[in-house]
Parts: structure tokens; sequence; C-alpha cells
């Protein structure tokens, strides 16, 4: 899951934080 996880902090860091918009 590291692949997925470095795309999403690039993608949507806030999404990595678990504060979604």
């Amino acid at each position: 899951m590291a692949s997925k996880e470095g795309a999403v902090g690039k993608h949507m860091p806030a999404v990595l934080k678990g504060d979604t918009p």
C-alpha cells in the first residue's frame, strides 16, 4: 500500500491526515 499512500499524499495530502474537505 506504500505506492497508493505515496500517490494519495501527492494528490490529496488532506486524505492522509484524515481531514477531507
